[in-house]
Parts: structure tokens; sequence; C-alpha cells
């Protein structure tokens, strides 16, 4: 088994537990948080995780999502993003659309 491999599985695992507590309770809040979700994975398969992750997040009922990445492709396949970028032990923050 991959590291790609841990990382498809945990992101399943995260959705699927994330909708199933938000159905259970009731609540609609519809926003899923992926830490790190593909850091295991190689560039192609980066890229071309993320061009799936809006379609994956919507079949899985999330209207928006929250995703943690230091991997520059991953980034850049996202269509809107808060950039926090941290330099000489400042943090600056700016919204890429």
């Amino acid at each position: 088994r991959s590291g790609a491999a841990d990382d498809f599985g945990s992101i399943a695992v995260t959705l699927g537990a994330s909708r199933w507590l938000r159905e259970d309770r009731g609540s609609e809040w519809a926003t899923a948080t992926l830490d790190e979700a593909s850091s295991q994975m190689d560039p192609f398969h980066v890229q071309s995780f993320m061009t799936s992750l809006p379609k994956v997040l919507r079949l899985a009922g999330f209207e928006q999502a929250f995703i943690i990445s230091h991997h520059r492709g991953a980034l850049e396949a996202m269509p809107g993003k808060i950039e926090i970028v941290s330099k000489d032990g400042r943090s600056s923050v700016r919204v890429v659309g």
C-alpha cells in the first residue's frame, strides 16, 4: 500500500464521517476541512485529485471546503484560496481569486 492510498482512505473516512455527523445532528453546516490531504501523493495525483475535489465535495453534500496544504500544485488547482505566508517571523494573508 502506498502513502497516496492512505491519503485517499483518510479523505474518504473524513468526508463520510463529517457528512454522517452533520446529518445525525441536523446541522446545516456544509463545510469540509481537509488538512494536508494530499501530503503523500505525487504531483500528477495531487493535480488530478484537486481537479476532481469540487465534484467529490458536492456529491458528499458539502458547499465549500477549507483545504490546508503546502503543495503548490494543490493550491494552484483550487478556484479560490486564502494564502497565509510567513516570512521573518511575520505572517501575511491574502485572498487569491
